[in-house]
């Protein structure tokens, strides 16, 4: 049984440009997720998964300084990407992994790939953690079958689509109530948030726990993210945050572990 990481990233973004390539003290922040990522016990090897798009090349030669894996692929469809990582590595289960989430962590990473594979789910996620903390493990078989059912160009969008338990085994793991924090936001999209996240990662580096992060934040009172923000869920649809964690809360039944 082979698991890979998937960090999928790109150079285009709008908000905050070129934000992946931006310095946190002496590294980029994509250098501080790949760094975070080795972290890992539970995964084989790491992929960069990022496009064939001129300006991407950057991030090419930042897998290869680092000494991970890369793929060069669609630059909309994500899903082909993750799925070309798969079949070159010949992996049976894939965690994606966002390039604006730094903190993502390793810890909790290794716990969902664990409940995932005792359970044999298609899809796990441990849910309502703070934002930018974890990543999406899936079965690339799984994956497979959602690539045949969905607009390939909307798969940012993977967990919206999978979330179908019709069709797919969905593992949702409730976090410990000390993690239960979905209103602390360490993903990074705006000024702000970099900053904020620069402050952790810069006092507490990058081998510390989300609940670590998250007292740190607290106490400095940053890192909040509004129920009022209207965040996407796919290409046309939009939702007030508060709005959507109450309706997943409605929505999932997990389990802490």
């Amino acid at each position: 049984m082979k698991n890979i990481i998937c960090i999928v990233a790109r150079t285009n973004s709008t908000r905050l440009p070129h934000k992946v390539l931006r310095s946190i003290g002496e590294r980029k922040l994509i250098e501080h997720l790949i760094d975070r990522m080795k972290l890992s016990k539970g995964f084989d090897e790491v992929y960069l998964c990022t496009s064939t798009h001129e300006d991407d090349k950057i991030l090419i030669d930042i897998a290869k300084e680092n000494g991970i894996k890369y793929i060069a692929g669609s630059e909309l469809a994500v899903i082909e990407r993750l799925l070309d990582a798969a079949e070159e590595s010949g992996a049976d289960n894939i965690v994606r992994v966002t390039g604006d989430n730094p903190l993502t962590d390793p810890f909790i990473l290794d716990i969902v790939l664990k409940d995932h594979l005792k359970k044999v789910a298609d899809y796990s996620i441990m849910t309502f953690i703070p934002r930018g903390s974890t990543g999406d493990v899936v079965r690339v078989k799984a994956l497979k079958k959602l690539y045949g059912m969905m607009d390939p160009n909307e798969s940012q969008y993977l967990a919206v689509y999978i979330n179908n338990p019709k069709e797919f085994n969905c593992n949702f793991i409730y976090p410990p109530k000390k993690l239960f924090k979905p209103f602390i936001n360490i993903s990074v999209d705006m000024p702000n948030e970099f900053d904020d996240v620069s402050e952790l990662i810069c006092n507490l580096g990058i081998n510390a726990s989300t609940e670590e992060y998250v007292k740190y934040a607290e106490e400095l009172g940053i890192c909040s993210f509004p129920k009022e923000k209207l965040i996407k869920i796919s290409e046309t649809k939009t939702m007030k945050y508060g709005d959507y964690i109450e309706w997943q809360v409605k929505k999932t039944k997990g389990e802490s572990i």
